[in-house]
């Protein structure tokens, strides 16, 4: 029979429905004529199946010929019927995963909908939460005042009265790190920071005094935040910030070109970056404030908290190769056991114990807290085996104990305490950037060195000890620092000679540009001695300062035709070049055996010295004289220059350009006080004009002009009297006639009468 009972070439169905009806009437049970040919068609239908059936015993006379002649056909048409119905079956199977997988992701997209509005709702409450305990704190406390109005045109001062508290241990934290920062510059420039000018220098306070108009120093500072005298913590940034901006106005000045060192301007803005950096840490919470519904804007708050993040990770990528010294390892260990003593408080500022109870901690809190511990117990071993372990490894482990199979389903809680791991090695490696950003005494510049090699100007002149200041690399050869290195030396130029350098570091940039297969890096050095700076090839410096091989005469030596390059240069200037060179070799080591600064035995000596806060707070009868007729100076000039201090974070523009346009503000403040005081003067000379100023004769001629218009008003008046008495009289006399002539009206009446 052939599969599903039809023909080749027939519909399974409709042949397997015509054997049905053709097989339920058998020939023997019917005797009428349709009966017979139908049973005549049957067995024709049986025998021809017969003859296609390969299984069949016997098959008629034409069978196996027929089948030879259409068997092919039957087998390419039963294995198409087969492939189809496997395709079926295939395709049916496949509907049905697809279908249990919608339904999975349908499943798992619900839930994380549920979670997402979960933590949303999280959030809203711990949001809600910190802004009422802001308003709380607001209301109970009072803030800290309202901050002074800036000048049109200029960005609003910003507060940090929201979140700041009024402990003084906070700002006793900032002033001993920045007055044990001075360690980084000479002795001269730390007595000029930490007293009077006035008082250091009397030789220069005429000049000083027409320069600087507001001094300040940190010993003010730190004797201010000792006596309780700051209101707020934006007056002690803007003392602070004073101290560094009047060194760079001094150093900067037109007018003092014979007194100015570079050198002071570069650490003070060194400085005023370290104390900026300490600030973001040690005076803002781990946490940003609450953004007050319906603003869409950023708060220059929550820019802060953006600069924070960004500074940190700056910070990350130029100290991740830096051995940590086992001081900073204890210092991590000791903070990690405060936050967990503490239910996750870095310090005082913060005000929410993300971490809740840590005696009865439990889930994803408790495998934290293990986590932490174990950290402490790997760092005790790190330190007890001497193994280096650099601050991208400290960071990375780190981040694993609250980012490793912990809370996932409670996202906020895993960010906060990420902002406090991180807001700890902020605190932490801070200093630790601050020793890497140092400069060398060496250089003019107080520039931050990367190498002592031998350099030289071309192939014609000779090799001269200098240090590096800036690298241009290959692409292949490029490192992260050597861009932050370059970008930092820069600042420090003076700003003519940044501009002559501009045109060499483009020739620099351009040449490596070009696809060439002897591509060099470029390398900004000074040389020592001279301190000209200049942007040199690969090829035109030597490797391996040493001061005692000189490579002049190894060049010379042997060579009779050509003139000794030994002789080409000045002996003297050599010597004293090779002398700046070692010491500026001796400092970078000392920097590379100490790259966190807390090695070495200078700051027992800078302890002896008295550059400490405890030091400074002490009592100054001098300088507070000095403070007290300070104060009774202040202008509007420095209400300006606050809020410029304010929206540029203490970094005034003292360049050219920044002058004259302080200039143009200086004149059209003095042109706005002038009109304003002109239109007063005008206001009042016009209610003098108004007030009657009249003379003694004019004083007669009114009172006589009075007393006319009073006899007039008189004679008026009896005037008047007069007329309403004769109107009477008539009105009576007319009444009298009236009456008289009515009463007799015959005349033998008035005749008897009479």
């Amino acid at each position: 029979m052939w599969p599903g009972g039809g023909q080749p070439g027939d519909n399974g169905d409709a042949s397997d429905a015509f054997r049905r009806s053709s097989i339920g009437s058998s020939p023997a049970d019917n005797s009428s004529p349709q009966d017979a040919a139908a049973a005549a068609a049957f067995a024709a239908r049986m025998a021809l199946a017969n003859a296609y059936d390969t299984s069949a015993p016997t098959a008629g006379a034409g069978g196996p010929a027929y089948f030879d002649m259409y068997g092919a056909d039957y087998h390419a048409r039963f294995r198409e019927l087969e492939y189809l119905q496997q395709q079926r079956q295939m395709h049916e199977q496949q509907q049905a995963y697809e279908n249990e997988a919608r339904s999975r992701m349908l499943e798992q997209a619900a839930h994380n909908r549920i979670q997402e509005f979960e933590r949303r709702r999280m959030q809203m409450e711990l949001m809600n939460e910190m802004h009422m305990r802001e308003a709380e704190y607001n209301a109970t406390r009072g803030g800290f005042g309202a901050p002074p109005q800036p000048q049109q045109g200029q960005h609003p001062s910003l507060s940090y009265s929201d979140f700041a508290r009024e402990d003084p241990n906070n700002f006793e934290v900032i002033a001993r790190e920045t007055s044990s920062s001075n360690n980084t510059s000479s002795h001269q420039q730390e007595e000029t920071s930490l007293r009077p000018v006035s008082l250091l220098h009397p030789e220069m306070i005429t000049l000083y005094s027409k320069i600087v108009h507001h001094p300040m120093d940190l010993g003010h500072v730190c004797r201010a935040i000792r006596r309780r005298e700051y209101k707020n913590t934006r007056a002690i940034q803007l003392d602070v910030w004073r101290v560094f901006s009047n060194c760079i106005n001094f150093h900067t000045h037109p007018s003092n070109k014979d007194n100015a060192i570079p050198s002071f301007i570069s650490i003070a803005n060194h400085l005023l970056d370290f104390f900026n950096n300490l600030w973001i840490e040690f005076m803002l919470p781990s946490d940003s404030p609450p953004r007050p519904p319906g603003t869409a804007r950023i708060s220059y708050v929550h820019a802060t908290y953006q600069k924070r993040l960004e500074v940190r990770k700056q910070r990350l990528l130029q100290l991740s190769s830096t051995v940590l010294s086992s001081k900073c390892l204890q210092k991590v260990v000791n903070e990690l056991d405060k936050l967990l003593s503490s239910g996750g408080l870095v310090d005082k500022l913060d005000s929410s114990a993300v971490l809740g109870d840590v005696n009865n901690a439990s889930g994803d809190v408790l495998v934290f807290i293990h986590s932490v511990k174990q950290f402490t117990i790997n760092i005790g071993q790190k330190l007890q085996s001497q193994d280096d372990y650099t601050v991208l490894e400290l960071h990375r482990d780190l981040k694993k104990c609250y980012t490793e199979d912990v809370f996932e389903d409670d996202l906020l809680k895993k960010m906060k305490i990420g902002l406090r791991i991180d807001r700890i090695l902020g605190k932490v490696l801070a200093p630790v950037h601050e020793v890497s950003c140092r400069g060398v005494n060496q250089s003019s510049i107080w520039g931050c060195m990367a190498a002592a090699i031998w350099a030289r100007e071309s192939r014609h002149k000779p090799y001269w000890p200098a240090i590096v200041l800036g690298i241009l690399a290959p692409e292949e050869q490029k490192e992260d620092w050597h861009k932050a290195l370059t970008e930092r030396n820069e600042k420090r130029l003076p700003e003519k000679l940044l501009d002559d350098l501009r045109a060499a570091k483009k020739r620099a940039e351009s040449g490596l540009t070009k696809k060439n297969s002897d591509q060099m890096s470029y390398f900004l050095v000074e040389f020592m001695g001279s301190h000209e700076f200049i942007w040199v090839k690969e090829n035109a410096i030597l490797e391996n300062f040493d001061p005692n091989d000189d490579p002049n005469v190894a060049h010379a030596a042997g060579n009779i035709t050509k003139k000794k390059r030994s002789t080409s240069y000045n002996a003297k200037q050599m010597d004293s070049a090779l002398e700046e060179g070692k010491w500026a070799l001796e400092e970078f080591e000392a920097y590379l055996n100490d790259t966190c600064g807390d090695q070495s035995d200078d700051e027992e000596e800078y302890n002896d010295a008295g550059y400490t806060y405890d030091v400074l707070c002490q009592t100054d009868e001098e300088a507070e004289a000095l403070d007290e007729i300070d104060l009774e100076h202040e202008n509007e000039s420095d209400i300006e220059e606050q809020s410029e201090m304010l929206a540029s974070e203490g970094y005034l523009d003292f360049s050219i350009a920044g002058r004259k346009l302080a200039k143009q503000r200086t004149t059209a403040r003095k042109k706005q006080n002038a009109a304003l005081a002109k239109k007063e003067k005008e206001k009042k000379a016009k209610g003098a004009a108004s007030v009657d100023t009249k003379t003694p004769s004019d004083d007669k001629r009114g009172q006589r002009e009075v007393e006319a218009r009073r006899k007039k008003r008189s004679r008026d008046h009896e005037k008047s009297l007069k007329d309403l008495e004769r109107k009477a009289k008539k009105r009576d006399l007319a009444a009298e006639k009236k009456i008289s002539s009515n009463e007799v009206r015959n005349k033998k009446g008035r005749a008897e009468n009479i």
